[in-house]
This record gives C-alpha cells, structure tokens and sequence, in this order.
C-alpha cells in the first residue's frame, strides 16, 4: 500500500529500525541497506513494563503536591521579618545595578 509522499508501509515500518554497521556504506551510495535484527520481547515482559509505567503514573498522580506547600509555611510563619526587610529596602524592581570592573 503506498502512502500520500510514495512510500510504503514498509518503507515508513524500517525507518525506525537502525541500519546494520556493515551496510552504511551501502546506504551512504543510495542503495537498500541491511536493518539490524530487532530484539522481540515476550509477551508477559511487555505486559510487566506496562503495568509499571501505568503504576508509576498513577502513584504519580495521587501523590500531593510537595514543593508549594513546604514554602508557604516559611512565609507565613515569618510574615513580619519579610514585610519589615521590603520595608526598609524599598522596591528594587527594574533598577540598574552598579558595578564596577576591576582592570
């Protein structure tokens, strides 16, 4: 069966699929090269990877959220030494710092 750019599925199948080292020289000339030979995985193996991908995922997912909550406490329970510090610096935002090179 021929895709919309001409190529077949098993042309678009082997584009995944590395070329054997012997043959690069064969496909740097433009001809077909030899693909390597793909492992194959037992059924139950693939099974067991899915199972883990899908167990991590929902630990994941039903994990709280760690890095907010550990720093809104700081905050709040030292609201007055914050507030007194930005009071006594003033805003900084968009200022130009100074500096000078030693040279």
């Amino acid at each position: 069966m021929l895709i919309d750019n001409g190529e077949t599925e098993y042309d678009v199948e082997m584009s995944t699929v590395p070329i054997a080292s012997k043959s690069l020289a064969k496909a740097l000339d433009g001809e077909k090269p030899e693909f390597v030979d793909l492992p194959t995985i037992k059924e139950q193996d693939a099974k067991d990877i899915a199972n883990l991908f899908a167990e991590m995922f929902d630990t994941e997912n039903k994990a709280p959220s760690k890095n907010i909550e550990i720093f809104n406490h700081i905050y709040d329970n030292n609201i007055e030494l914050y507030e007194t510090v930005k009071n006594l610096i003033g805003s900084k935002e968009n200022q130009q710092l100074l500096c000078s090179g030693a040279g």
